[in-house]
């Protein structure tokens, strides 16, 4: 009787302090992308936390271990883990599965204290030396741009390089997403860098799922609880070309 009534004891703390009995647990690799996912801002980052209230819904727990993002990709072929987050479906690589959009982000122009006058983004390489990150894969148009103007194209190992690169002057504009660029200058206590009111591209970030054996259960699991995004959420201010 003793033994029956602490079982129900921790079955109840258990449930109170929202842990499950032999739950299903999902371990996910992740980039350090602030402020859609870091292991510095509350409940992991805004994409971070948007994932672990759909997946809660189906009764998962979501475990994820912060990283490099090209490590991330990496490690996530391994069997112990289940795939990797947040990423463009650009960057949902072979052996992995893409679920429907957990949260958006979007890709635009930020600059330095000197103003900028572009009327595409085509136009905008043709006329200053523009920043990217090399890890990304960014969009094809976006890519191509990259690509016929490598004079004015300067690769970036990452956010916080193409942070300080920016706000020394060594560049005059910046092609990443805004929200991410602007909070990495603020950690760095860097100034001066303004965000163009003109987006380029909204893209949804999706989990890329290995494809291992039960892979096509855990996407349908997902999917199902994920929330519906609208056109409008989804598309928006496709590239501007002249």
């Amino acid at each position: 009787m003793k033994h029956s009534l602490l079982w129900i004891i921790t079955v109840t703390l258990l449930t109170l302090t929202g842990q499950s009995v032999g739950a299903e647990v999902w371990r996910i690799a992740s980039g350090s992308w602030p402020p859609y996912s870091s292991p510095n801002i509350e409940n992991g980052g805004i994409a971070v936390a948007a994932l672990r209230r759909s997946l809660k819904i189906v009764g998962v727990q979501l475990d994820i271990e912060y990283m490099p993002w090209p490590r991330a990709k990496l490690l996530a072929k391994r069997p112990e883990f289940d795939g990797y987050f947040p990423a463009w479906p650009e960057e949902v690589e072979e052996g992995f599965a893409a679920s429907k959009p957990v949260a958006m982000s979007q890709i635009g122009v930020i600059r330095n204290q000197n103003p900028l006058e572009w009327s595409s983004a085509s136009n905008l390489f043709k006329r200053y030396k523009v920043g990217f990150v090399r890890t990304y894969d960014y969009p094809v148009d976006l890519q191509a741009l990259f690509e016929k103007h490598q004079e004015q194209a300067d690769a970036n190992e990452n956010e916080r390089e193409l942070s300080r690169t920016l706000a020394a002057g060594r560049i005059d504009a910046a092609v990443t997403d805004p929200n991410v660029l602007l909070h990495t200058a603020k950690e760095l206590g860097l100034t001066g860098l303004v965000a163009e009111k003109r987006i380029l591209y909204r893209k949804p970030l999706v989990v890329a799922l290995t494809q291992k054996d039960g892979y096509k259960r855990k996407l349908a699991l997902l999917n199902q609880a994920l929330p519906l995004m609208t056109l409008q959420q989804l598309y928006c201010c496709p590239l501007l070309t002249d």
